[in-house]
């Protein structure tokens, strides 16, 4: 049987990436006047949308405007690759030549973090 496709999940399976999810809800929640909450209790809430956790850490009174300053905060911090740890054996199959498929979503980010591995 050949293998005509591998599919890798990134989100926190093959790279960690919490620290800049940290960053960004506490840079955020700094912004709007709140307290910065712990790693811990970010961590804890994240979950589901990003209003979602904004709503456990600020109230849902003030979570959409959080998230409308969130995202490119978000997406500035995840395009740091030093962020961002692979696991070894993505190396290998990076080595192999494979070409990487995107998701639809942040295809750009997506493409500059694979391009590190």
């Amino acid at each position: 049987m050949t293998i005509r496709a591998i599919l890798f999940d990134l989100d926190g399976t093959l790279i960690d990436q919490f620290q800049p999810i940290y960053k960004s809800f506490s840079q955020v929640i700094s912004q709007m006047g709140f307290p910065v909450p712990s790693f811990d209790t970010v961590k804890k809430s994240v979950g589901g949308a990003s209003e979602k956790t904004m709503s456990k850490l600020i109230g849902e009174e003030h979570a959409k405007e959080a998230v409308q300053l969130l995202r490119p905060i978000f997406e500035k911090e995840m395009g740091f690759s030093n962020y961002l740890v692979p696991v070894n054996y993505c190396h290998s199959v990076s080595k192999r030549k494979l070409k990487p498929q995107y998701s639809p979503t942040s295809m750009d980010l997506t493409q500059e973090q694979s391009a590190n591995i």
